[in-house]
């Protein structure tokens, strides 16, 4: 039997935090207070939602197109 990859669901920051569009980070488009909010979530179910809602979240502000390469790369070389 093969085992499969735990999916990895690291925070959705991408390192370029600037709350500079209206309260939200034009890295990844979180609040200050979704960041707090991700770092009590600690079920992969809870994490995988979170980031579904941070992707609509991105689609409704626009301008993060550069997000999910740099998600996709954090992901796969986690800390």
């Amino acid at each position: 039997m093969t085992c499969l990859p735990i999916p990895v669901f690291p925070s959705p920051c991408i390192d370029q935090c600037s709350f500079r569009r209206r309260g939200h980070c034009v890295g990844c488009s979180m609040t200050q207070a979704q960041k707090r909010l991700f770092q009590g979530l600690k079920k992969r179910d809870q994490r995988a939602a979170f980031i579904d809602m941070i992707i609509e979240q991105q689609l409704r502000l626009g301008r993060y197109d550069h997000w999910p390469g740099a998600y996709k790369e954090k992901r796969s070389n986690p800390e």
